[in-house]
């Protein structure tokens, strides 16, 4: 008795065990698209307001599926891009070369603080975008600075000498600020800077941050004040590749370009940074990936369109 209740024992946990498998089988199983719906060609705008004036490039989206996209020239150069202040139209812009439109000669505009702007692009082939109103930003004041000569970084083998970089930004009238930072040299411009380690130094501000194509853009969103020290490294030497030898940058060319920008440009770059983010797929081992998409304030079609209020400031190693 006791060896045929053990016997029904076994094939009942057995008949659970098969109900188990078959489940997370059929749940592991998914169908991919390989050819996703396609909106259609839409507007592409990609543009900037600044001191120096306007820049707008406007091309358009292909297909993904079915087209080698380096091949096919996607420039728009038959779009009327219309500039708006206020909402007042200010100025209709003029086709440059390869999709970019500027000020037409003659027409001089100033953007002010504080003051709204928007573009609206109209194409007879892909239709209309028009972007959201961006505010035109204040400059950030820098209201200390230093940069000072550091050694190799260890264990890397590396005979280049660093900088340390420390400034305090004064944004003590908007907690919100963003801020893209870029070191220029005349030898090399844009020079790579990242946060130092805390052997080096300790006690700098932690503020959000993304890399932008020329430097690093902050937000004081995270707890930057007036009050913060930030604190960046980079080589203050160069490789010259002709010679072989490693050359020290010419300190007097060192500049810190402190660059106010809109809010749509963090975010715009954020997105695209975690977009080419290789680190950001590992969820697809897991099976739960987070949706990659790219941030836009152009409705009716795709790309960015921000403000930017930039100075420069010359540096000087101690």
């Amino acid at each position: 008795m006791t060896l045929r209740c053990y016997n029904k024992q076994i094939s009942f946990d057995w008949r659970y065990l098969l109900v188990y498998i078959l489940f997370f089988a059929s749940s592991c199983s998914r169908e991919l698209d390989i050819n996703p719906p396609f909106e259609g060609e839409k507007l592409v705008v990609n543009a900037c307001i600044s001191a120096a004036g306007i820049n707008v490039q406007v091309s358009f989206s292909a297909n993904p599926v079915g087209t080698f996209l380096i091949e096919k020239t996607r420039y728009v150069d038959d779009a009327t891009v219309s500039l708006f202040e206020h909402n007042a139209l200010v100025a209709v812009l003029k086709h440059e070369s390869e999709g970019n439109y500027i000020i037409p000669n003659g027409i001089n505009i100033t953007p002010t603080s504080g003051f709204n702007y928007r573009i609206k692009v109209t194409s007879s082939q892909y239709g209309e975008a028009e972007s959201s109103n961006v505010t035109f930003p204040e400059t950030t004041n820098v209201i200390y600075s230093k940069l000072v000569e550091i050694g190799p970084e260890p264990g890397t083998g590396s005979k280049k000498t660093r900088g340390l970089l420390s400034f305090v930004i004064d944004v003590s009238a908007n907690d919100n600020a963003f801020v893209e930072l870029i070191i220029n040299s005349a030898q090399e411009d844009c020079l790579y800077f990242s946060k130092p380690d805390y052997e080096i130094t300790e006690g700098f501000s932690n503020p959000c941050e993304v890399e932008s194509r020329y430097g690093k853009i902050i937000s004081t969103r995270c707890g930057t004040t007036n009050l913060d020290t930030l604190q960046f490294i980079f080589d203050i030497q160069h490789q010259n590749y002709s010679s072989g030898t490693e050359e020290l940058l010419n300190y007097d060319d060192l500049e810190l370009v402190v660059n106010s920008i809109s809010q749509e440009y963090f975010d715009y770059i954020g997105s695209m940074n975690y977009f080419l983010d290789a680190d950001a797929d590992m969820g697809l081992i897991f099976g739960v990936p987070e949706p990659k998409t790219l941030k836009s304030n152009i409705m009716g079609g795709y790309g960015v369109f921000y403000a930017s209020n930039c100075k420069a400031i010359d540096l000087v190693v101690e």
